[in-house]
């Protein structure tokens, strides 16, 4: 189950204000997000997604500003989770330069939940 997981890191970088929709799906094997902006980032995050599978993001923005809303795809986000919105989506505001890791444990749910501190 792991094979599809990266030998290292792989980094998506968005330092422009995302808007509209479909929010783009974030790569399979994607292990970081830098988050380079004062705006929004908006993604939905891998379809396919191993247990135990990690995403970091790292936030470089201004003081109390910028804004990640995330959607689960095809799975959902545990209620624990920082930022829970719903099932379908959390968000993260007025990051400024913070850090958030997503964690994926395919045996909670019905198929599989994000985890998000």
């Amino acid at each position: 189950a792991l094979d599809n997981l990266p030998g290292g890191p792989v980094l998506l970088i968005n330092d422009v204000h995302m808007q509209g929709s479909p929010w783009p799906i974030i790569a399979d094997d994607v292990t970081v997000l830098f988050h380079n902006t004062n705006s929004t980032s908006r993604f939905q995050l891998c379809s396919n997604p191993v247990d135990a599978q990690e995403l970091t993001i790292y936030c470089a923005a201004d003081d109390t500003l910028g804004t990640i809303n995330l959607q689960g795809n095809t799975k959902q986000f545990h209620p624990n989770s920082v930022g829970y919105q719903n099932p379908g989506q959390v968000n993260f505001n007025s990051v400024g330069r913070s850090l958030f890791k997503l964690l994926f444990i395919a045996s909670l749910g019905t198929s599989g939940q994000w985890f998000c501190v």
